[in-house]
């Protein structure tokens, strides 16, 4: 953007002044691919890291390399070494990391690891490198997770993968929470499971593949037996708002089981998104949490003009199964 017609002297003297301005040694747009051939999607900017790559687990062709992410676009990119021993050059860009998890700080670990924080999950990611066989990746739902016993589920875990060709997956299921993969014989990666008893069951799917190399689900499935999730009624006011504007929210919420639950058992968020254009956006931290509150007020963030922004403040119920009705309201510039 170009502030010349504006005659301010901080840009006066900027324009004024010779090679004054560096450009950057690489830059891409919100709407550019970051290399020819990119399939990170197109939504926004927000580089992240860096972090040079000095010697270890990986190959050695990573050896002083650059290594950057996008938090809004989800993916980690390195950039080689150029000809010669020259400084990491552009043309050698590749993804080291498609769908990324919102990566911010990018650190080398002691062992040559890649080690990423991951902004919107609150968890640290680690990026290993393997030569041989690779392991695979294990990925279930459930459906139906809650109701009332006796409940029949039916878990699917035909979306779990193995990044080698030709490589084949068996299953074990722990369906019982018992910690022991032995409730279907069978291997059925689409099993079923009736629970007689009332309580929370934490599933977990190991696949293996012809190696032997295996992985088991990130985050169990929770399946809660003889419990269903509350249901949620709220209303906030005024649905759209201009910065300074006080918004007003309530609500309330009752269960099948429990009955009316008490405004202890409300906690609100008011989440901001960011969006640099129609339909490209994502999701800032929370702005304000409101424990234990039936109701509420509170005024939205100042924000840039050249922004479109939304809040969305859904009640979170303590039970064991949530349900989450969002009333949500947007500002436009």
């Amino acid at each position: 953007m170009n502030f010349d017609a504006a005659n301010l002297n901080i840009c006066e003297n900027l324009y004024g002044t010779p090679n004054a301005v560096k450009a950057p040694y690489f830059a891409y747009g919100h709407t550019s691919p970051v290399f020819s051939g990119d399939t990170c999607p197109l939504t926004g900017a927000s580089i992240t890291g860096p972090s040079f790559y000095n010697g270890g687990s990986y190959p050695d062709r990573y050896d002083g390399s650059l290594i950057f992410g996008d938090y809004v676009r989800g993916c980690i990119w390195v950039m080689f070494v150029g000809a010669n021993g020259q400084p990491p050059a552009p043309a050698t860009l590749e993804t080291l990391v498609a769908g990324a998890a919102n990566p911010v700080d990018l650190e080398i670990g002691p062992g040559g690891d890649l080690f990423y924080v991951d902004f919107g999950g609150g968890t640290v990611r680690r990026i290993q490198y393997f030569g041989g066989n690779r392991p695979p990746k294990a990925v279930a739902k459930a459906n139906p997770t809650n109701g009332a016993t006796p409940l029949t589920v039916s878990f699917d875990g035909t979306d779990s993968s193995d990044p080698d060709p030709g490589d084949e997956l068996t299953y074990a299921w722990d369906l019982d929470g018992d910690g022991a993969f032995d409730d279907d014989p069978s291997g059925s990666p689409r099993p079923s499971y009736t629970y007689d008893t009332a309580g929370n069951y934490k599933v977990q799917l190991r696949v293996t593949d012809s190696h032997g190399a295996s992985d088991t689900l990130d985050t169990p499935i929770t399946v809660s037996a003889g419990n269903t999730p509350p249901t949620v009624v709220m209303d906030a006011s005024p649905s759209t708002w201009r910065v300074g504007d006080a918004i007003t929210f309530s609500g309330s919420a009752s269960d099948k089981e429990d009955g009316p639950l008490p405004a202890s058992s409300l906690s609100w968020s008011l989440i901001q998104h960011h969006c640099s254009s129609e339909g490209s956006c994502h999701q800032s931290t929370p702005c304000k949490s409101f424990m234990g509150s039936r109701a509420g007020r509170s005024s939205p963030p100042t924000t840039s003009t050249k922004a479109i922004w939304s809040c969305v403040s859904p009640p979170r119920i303590r039970k064991a199964c949530r349900r989450q009705r969002v009333c949500g309201w947007t500002h436009r510039p």
